[in-house]
């Protein structure tokens, strides 16, 4: 009489061969630059957008200033 025994499986993952390993760890660290190429963009895009915002602010303020100048020099004439 025979009767069935059940065994274990082998649940480690396989192992691969020397070169894809090394194809492998160059995927991964090519993968981690991206990564951090992608994040320094958005932090640059970030910085490049609050600079125009302030730009903006500034010639809007360097305006206000030309103006009130202009004003004042022309009270000043007319004294």
């Amino acid at each position: 009489m025979s009767c069935h025994v059940a065994t274990s499986h082998d649940k480690s993952e396989p192992v691969a061969p020397v070169g894809e390993t090394v194809q492998l760890d160059e995927l991964k660290k090519l993968q981690e630059q991206v990564m951090s190429l992608k994040i320094d963009k958005r932090v640059r895009d970030g910085l490049l957008d609050q600079m125009k915002s302030d730009r903006k602010d500034l010639l809007s303020q360097l305006q206000g200033h030309v103006k009130t100048s202009t004003e004042q020099s022309r009270v000043l004439e007319s004294a």
